[in-house]
């Protein structure tokens, strides 16, 4: 196995500020007085960083999801169509959803209940994002596909077939 190293990058700062000592990637374990001495250079690596995150979210989607009441929805998951990486609301309905420019398919999903499903286009010259609020209010399908075939099933091993003759 060939080690390279990553400065500045994000777990490196993550791991120092939450105080985590080690990770299923095979990282060094910390002591929390090495911790603190390298917090200080990890902030340095990674400001420049965080500041444009922030920056950029001010232009993220973001909404309320209620249900048909109009109460908050704690918990509701966003989904994005092709985006794998989805966002729960908080315990007052709310949600943010960075995503770069591109039109996309959103919807909002909790237990058996689901929202409409809208397109949202983010451009890139926009300095505030859409606020897009979701209303829980369908029942939630999800599509099942079953095969039947009737062909045998092939044999493990190999097929040998003898010439002709």
């Amino acid at each position: 196995v060939d080690w390279y190293v990553v400065t500045g990058g994000m777990q490196d700062f993550n791991y120092l500020v939450q105080q985590l000592y080690g990770d299923h990637r095979g990282a060094l374990l910390y002591r929390r007085n090495q911790v603190k001495k390298r917090l200080q250079g990890e902030w340095d690596n990674n400001k420049e960083s965080l500041i444009s995150f922030l920056e950029r979210a001010k232009s993220a989607v973001r909404g309320i999801v209620t249900d048909e009441n109009g109460n908050p929805v704690e918990d509701a998951t966003i989904q994005v169509s092709d985006r794998s990486k989805d966002v729960t609301t908080t315990d007052r309905g709310e949600y943010w959803r960075v995503l770069v420019p591109g039109k996309y398919r959103m919807k909002a999903v909790k237990g058996d209940t689901q929202s409409e499903e809208v397109e949202v286009d983010i451009s890139d010259t926009d300095t505030e994002g859409p606020t897009v609020n979701f209303v829980l209010n369908r029942e939630y399908a999800t599509i099942t596909t079953t095969t039947t075939t009737t062909e045998e099933p092939e044999k493990d091993g190999i097929a040998v077939q003898l010439p002709l003759g």
